[in-house]
């Protein structure tokens, strides 16, 4: 895997898009920062991170299939290989919480974002972005988060993360992302096993509705949520209209 450091940047989920669309560079790439200045999140909310902490990277995979259970193939490999390199780091605590943040107990230490090279367009490849949360000790506002640091008590080089990180999702991923059937049922376990709050309660709001209160139940193949409300009856949500209040354990 080609490896690019910037000083700085906007994105480097952009910057990565930006080179594939020029015929620069062809997957897998991986570009990285320890500043940047305007990550993006779900739903387009701004990713918040203080410059020269944090590790903030982006990965260029060749892989264009339309199958939705294929794409979210992607969250959750991606998922579980930073997940695992935050527990050999010594990281306390971890869950994945649907559809692709990392928690440290109920504190959130990283995020990931799975989008189209171009986008709308599902005939180019995907673009991973991981952030996560080393050096920084103080969130000021964003109560729910978390880093390394804080969790560990130990300071991390981003540059020997972000090397080591690229050889784990590009081991991982072994040269062929799209997965067989059994191997994509044994993956969505792996995932389901380490689900933040499964089985427990939660208040949901879908839409922009008022806030209900369900149970998580599970994820389907096509990475939806499985929840039951109050009167045991069972439903569907689609992360990009939910939102979730997260009660403390």
């Amino acid at each position: 895997m080609t490896i690019i450091k910037l000083d700085a940047i906007d994105s480097t989920s952009s910057y990565l898009s930006a080179l594939w669309r020029q015929g620069l560079f062809a997957p897998p790439v991986a570009v990285y920062t320890s500043n940047q200045s305007a990550g993006r999140g779900r739903r387009g909310d701004a990713w918040q991170s203080e410059p020269y902490k944090n590790l903030t990277i982006s990965f260029l995979l060749d892989y264009c299939s339309k199958d939705a259970t294929q794409s979210f193939a992607l969250i959750m490999q991606t998922s579980l290989v930073v997940m695992r390199l935050l527990g050999q780091m010594g990281v306390p605590n971890l869950a994945i919480k649907w559809p692709n943040d990392i928690m440290s107990g109920s504190k959130k230490i990283c995020g990931i974002l799975v989008e189209r090279a171009i986008l709308g367009s599902q005939s180019s490849p995907f673009v991973v972005g991981v952030g996560i949360n080393v050096n920084q000790q103080d969130f000021e506002t964003l109560t729910h988060a978390t880093s390394v640091r804080l969790k560990t008590n130990e300071t991390h080089d981003i540059d020997a993360l972000a090397r080591r990180l690229s050889t784990s999702l590009e081991e991982s991923m072994g040269g062929q992302i799209e997965l067989e059937p059994l191997a994509y049922v044994a993956l969505l376990n792996q995932f389901e096993e380490v689900l933040y709050r499964k089985g427990d309660y939660c208040k949901v709001s879908v839409n922009r509705a008022d806030y209900q209160t369900v149970r998580i139940i599970g994820v389907t193949s096509e990475g939806r949520l499985r929840v039951q409300d109050t009167d045991g009856h069972q439903f569907l949500l689609d992360s990009a209209e939910t939102r979730f209040i997260y009660a403390e354990k």
